[in-house]
């Protein structure tokens, strides 16, 4: 019996030595082939000009498509001379570059080696000198090359602009006070002459505040903070007496416990200078605090995420026992059972700022039970194996293994705003290691194993396009048109099954959306879906449809026999809306009360759920709730190290025929949106302050950017005829102007409407601007361009100037200019659907 009890003992023993063993080599293995992220290693770069440092830029080490990049922006001086502070703190280098270019890139200015720089310490002090050759009152592009240690090169890019005349320096001095008094809690300087408050601002929060919150609220309220980094300064815009200028900085706010907070801030100021007094067009600043484990986050029930501006982005694993969550451009994931913090996946390396340079974002695509994910990284790339490139890089973390694990890297030329404005769209990995993308209006399918790719789809525009709330189902308009297509395409990217719902015979279908993974679509009839006279499409739906995922009907709605039809529709805490019109035979369609579709009264409990608070001092605050309580164990803090590979896990998805696509930046100097419709884009930049451009970055259209007032003279009509309409006679002036003589009375005639006639003649851009107040499209009128204000199906006049109290309307048939009142104006066109059409010439795009 006892040489039975010491066998057993003996073999246990052995057993466990056996599992120590084999969990060390596993653990000796796992350190073996991973590693920590690497330092960033690529130079800052600073302008200077008038004693300030201006324009921080960070390296690219490849050429990007700089028609794309709208950085800050330069006026460049009296003597011509550019000021550079090259600051190299461990990397070295070795000669110094420059290259002026037009904003599209296709013409070369000049370019040249800077010969005139001084080293000391870690910083390298540059200066050049232009040749006079860059146009008055015309925008470039600046590209800085550097040659660096072991034939790196890094590339910075900025805009140039070349002004007359501007008040740079006023305007530089005002925002600084602004700036300090905002830090005064003593009103030591009076700023409350500047600012607008009123009941639009939300005062309930320190994450946000504008030139419409109360005085307090810009001062942070009862919240003591402290400057705790140099302000680093961005010109956004600068056009004669209006600049437009950012401030990223941080603050420290000692909170009740005794711990330090850091905050990232960012203040938007838009100011005009006038000789008797500035002004403060705009302001906003946002507020972020900086997760941070050592704050004491983590309560019995809850962790703290505190001040917050943005959505946060987050997944739960199935059981809601792991939470997985991204804040300041960090990922983290949180297993509540186990009492887990991993810091998955970050940039940030202490106070280095080429490291909290946030121009990319992090989207989580899926978290299992063990709290393993998969997840995407996008725009510029910190530091690293890609430092300085853009991109999108698709990781998975194994909690098992304590590893991430970079699966391929899709390289891109565009910046992150443009990347952004795409990725958000469809992203899933599936089961079999197979992830979808929408990128450049093209579904692809990526073996993540293999790393084979194909398109699934190609030629769908973003609206075009749609999925579920998980991402496990995609959904596309056949023809990849919202008003035209009689198919759309439903695709289970976890399965690979693909069907297809089928319009009606006589209908056309657009697809809503979804609800949960129930699909809602709706059909039109042919004879209902119509162009207005720009060109632009109404989309009656009288019948309205809920698939399940298999394709079965679970519920119908047919309006039409009430005479109302659906337009459009909007899903939200578990209600589905559709917003209706009613058919009115003198108006057409008249706005009618929205119709509740669906509604789901099962009370959702969550184990984690996102909540707000007021936590007094500083306000409202985010806060992940735990329902089931953390335990009471000291928390294992985990820092997953990156999977080492050999050889390049690039891909290059990238195609060079783009649709042409208008981007709306912010007065903030960020990307608002970018559109295939001229008058979305204007619409959005009037509400951001900003401005519309190009992907060639030619100026649409400007906010601010228009004279006090102006006249255009010289519109004949050579055409004219005594039968002809106020429209015929409109759009042939227009055409005029590139001497064109087309029949417009025969093409109007077959039905084309004025915007087609106009582009399918002239060699310049039509912009159809439905939809735009009159006071936005008075800024083309400033810039020379006659707008055709569309009255009637036969009848326009056109608008060829305006003054402080009027809009210059011009009879075409007659060829007479009179005044109107703005205010009348803007009431009548209102009435009218505010139909504009404006015609831009070839040279300046």
């Amino acid at each position: 019996m006892k040489k039975l009890i010491l066998k057993i003992i003996s073999v246990l023993a052995a057993f466990f030595l056996g599992i120590v063993f084999m969990s060390y080599m596993q653990s000796a293995g796992n350190r073996d082939l991973t590693d920590s992220m690497a330092s960033a290693t690529l130079p800052l770069v600073y302008l200077e000009q008038g004693g300030r440092q201006l324009n921080l830029m960070h390296g690219y080490t490849q050429p990007m498509n700089g028609s794309l990049l709208r950085e800050a922006v330069l006026p460049l001086p009296e003597d011509r001379e550019i000021e550079l502070l090259v600051q190299c703190p461990n990397t070295e280098a070795e000669q110094l570059f420059y290259e002026v270019r037009s904003l599209d890139t296709k013409r070369l200015v000049e370019d040249a080696q800077i010969m005139d720089y001084t080293r000391e310490d870690d910083f390298i002090r540059a200066r050049f000198q232009l040749k006079d050759l860059l146009d008055e009152g015309q925008e470039y592009l600046l590209v800085i090359r550097l040659e660096l240690e072991r034939g790196q090169e890094a590339f910075y890019y900025t805009r140039l602009i070349n002004l007359p005349e501007h008040h740079l320096e006023e305007c530089m001095d005002f925002i600084t006070m602004i700036h300090e008094a905002l830090f005064d809690k003593e009103n030591t300087v009076n700023i409350t002459s500047y600012l607008e408050p009123d009941t639009s601002a939300d005062n309930g929060t320190l994450a946000y505040v504008n030139i419409h919150s109360r005085y307090k609220q810009l001062i942070w309220d009862e919240m003591e903070v402290q400057l705790s980094s140099p302000v680093r300064t961005y010109l956004i815009d600068l056009e004669g007496s209006i600049a437009a200028v950012r401030l990223e900085y941080e603050v420290n706010h000692l909170n009740e416990k005794g711990k330090t907070e850091r905050y990232q801030v960012q203040e938007a100021y838009r100011v005009r200078y006038t000789e008797q007094r500035m002004y403060l067009l705009n302001y906003e600043r946002t507020a972020e605090r900086i997760f941070d484990p050592e704050l004491e986050v983590f309560t019995e029930n809850s962790i703290e995420l505190g001040i917050l501006n943005t959505e946060v982005e987050y997944r739960k694993n199935e059981e809601e026992n792991i939470i997985a969550f991204v804040q300041n451009g960090d990922l983290w994931c949180y297993d509540v059972a186990q009492n887990k913090l991993s810091y998955v996946f970050g940039f940030r390396d202490g106070d280095d700022l080429r490291c909290s340079y946030e121009e990319h974002e992090i989207k989580i695509i899926d978290v299992d039970e063990s709290g393993s994910m998969n997840f995407l990284v996008y725009g510029y790339m910190n530091r690293g194996r890609h430092e300085g490139r853009t991109g999108i890089s698709v990781y998975t973390y194994n909690a098992l293994t304590n590893s991430v694990e970079e699966r391929i890297f899709i390289e891109s030329s565009k910046p992150f705003g443009i990347l952004k404005s795409e990725v958000g769209k469809l992203a899933y990995v599936n089961k079999q290691e197979i992830l979808y993308l929408y990128l450049q209006n093209s579904i692809w399918r990526i073996d993540l194993k293999t790393r084979s790719f194909e398109e699934v789809v190609t030629g769908i525009a973003e609206e075009c396009c749609m999925m579920s709330e998980d991402g496990r189902l995609a959904a596309w308009q056949r023809e990849n048109s919202l008003n035209e297509s009689e198919a759309v395409e439903l695709l289970n990217l976890e399965t690979n099954r693909r069907r297809t719902v089928q319009a009606e015979e006589g209908f056309y279908i657009r697809a809503l959306g979804f609800m949960g993974t129930d699909f809602i679509y709706g059909e039109a009839r042919k004879e209902d879906v119509a162009k207005s006279i720009t060109g632009s499409f109404v989309f009656p739906m009288g019948y309205v449809a809920i698939q399940d995922e298999n394709g079965v009907k679970i519920r119908e709605f047919s309006y039409e026999q009430q005479g109302k039809y659906a337009v459009d529709i909007s899903i939200e805490n578990n209600r589905t809306i559709l917003d209706c019109v009613a058919k009115d035979e003198a108006q057409g369609y008249t706005e009618a009360l929205p119709e509740l579709i669906t509604k789901n009264t099962a009370e959702v409990v969550e184990k984690i759920a996102l909540n707000t608070k007021n936590s007094g001092v500083k306000k409202r605050e985010f806060y992940f709730e735990l329902t089931e309580s953390r335990k009471e164990t000291q928390m294992k803090r985990l820092m997953p190290r990156l999977v080492l590979f050999e050889g390049s896990r690039s891909l290059q998805l990238e195609k060079t025929e783009e649709d042409l696509r208008y981007f709306v930046y912010a007065y903030t100097g960020r990307l608002a949106g970018a559109y295939g419709s001229a008058n979305e884009a204007v619409i959005t930049a009037y509400e951001q302050m900003g401005v519309v451009v190009d992907s060639s970055q030619s100026c649409i259209w400007r906010r601010g950017g228009r004279k006090t007032r102006t006249e255009l003279t010289g519109l004949e009509n050579l055409q004219q005829r005594p039968e002809e309409t106020s429209m015929q006679a409109a759009i042939e002036i227009l055409l005029s102007g590139e001497n064109n003589y087309a029949d417009t009375t025969a093409s109007l005639e077959a039905g084309r409407t004025p915007y087609e006639i106009l582009s399918e003649n002239l060699d310049g851009r039509v912009l159809d601007l439905s939809g735009c107040s009159v006071n936005m499209i008075l800024y083309y009128v400033s810039q020379g361009y006659p707008v055709l204000a569309i009255e009637g199906r036969d009848t326009a006049e056109l608008i060829t100037g305006y003054d402080p109290q009027n809009v210059i309307l011009t009879n075409p048939i007659t060829g007479e200019a009179y005044r109107k009142g703005m205010n009348d104006s803007t009431q009548m066109f209102e009435e009218l659907g505010n139909l504009f059409v404006v015609c831009l010439p070839p040279e300046n795009l």
